[in-house]
């Protein structure tokens, strides 16, 4: 029903400027689609969609191209149409626990390669792509139909996770609501069942978190 568009500016990034390409796209425009890719590269690095994961995938299949690639160039030009709410779609359905965990470890990984090889700060993408997987799960506790005892063990096996403390502590990169906030608090210092009840609360009232 609406348009929008992906704004790209031209732009060519060598090997050595590539930690410019990743400041501006790194997290914005991650989908496998409108991009050509080097066939040689994909070849000789073997580098695959993961088919153990249903949401992630794209970003991850990214990364691992920009890790051997040797240069990156931006277009302008509108040359693709994408359909974004697609039913059936893979990236629609719901995950579990585990699998996000997977996603959200795999994708810091790359994150990290990256800012290794590039000499780039990957610090706010980490914490973006770190939230919208957990803000997705949070959403999926607030709505699923998980005992209480589950919904509290889920978070406290997520606590466990640096990367997801980080964006829990963080309000600088992400900008979150006050029921956000007071349920991050919450269960960045240990009170998982309380929290948890919080969700119940929201849920009772048609709340979104």
């Amino acid at each position: 029903e609406k348009n929008y568009k992906v704004p790209i500016i031209s732009a060519y990034y060598d090997s050595e400027h590539i930690s410019s390409y990743l400041t501006n796209y790194c997290t914005k425009f991650t989908s496998p689609w409108a991009k050509l890719y080097r066939t040689s590269i994909i070849s000789k690095f073997h580098i695959t969609f993961n088919e153990n994961i249903c949401h992630g995938e794209d970003t991850i299949f990214l990364y691992d191209y920009i890790l051997h690639a040797g240069a990156i160039e931006t277009k302008t030009s509108c040359g693709y149409f994408y359909a974004c709410d697609i039913e059936g779609s893979l990236s629609k359905k719901p995950k579990g626990l585990t699998q996000y965990i997977e996603i959200i470890n795999m994708l810091n990984g790359r994150i990290h390669d990256m800012e290794i090889k590039y000499n780039w700060d990957g610090q706010r993408a980490s914490i973006i792509l770190t939230e919208y997987f957990l803000s997705r799960y949070i959403r999926q506790l607030l709505k699923g139909d998980k005992f209480y005892k589950e919904k509290v063990n889920d978070l406290q096996i997520l606590l466990k996770m640096s990367y997801i403390r980080q964006v829990m502590r963080d309000n600088h990169y992400i900008v979150k609501g006050r029921k956000r906030i007071i349920f991050d608090w919450l269960a960045v210092h240990g009170f998982y069942r309380l929290a948890i009840f919080i969700l119940y609360i929201y849920a009772q009232m048609g709340m979104i978190i």
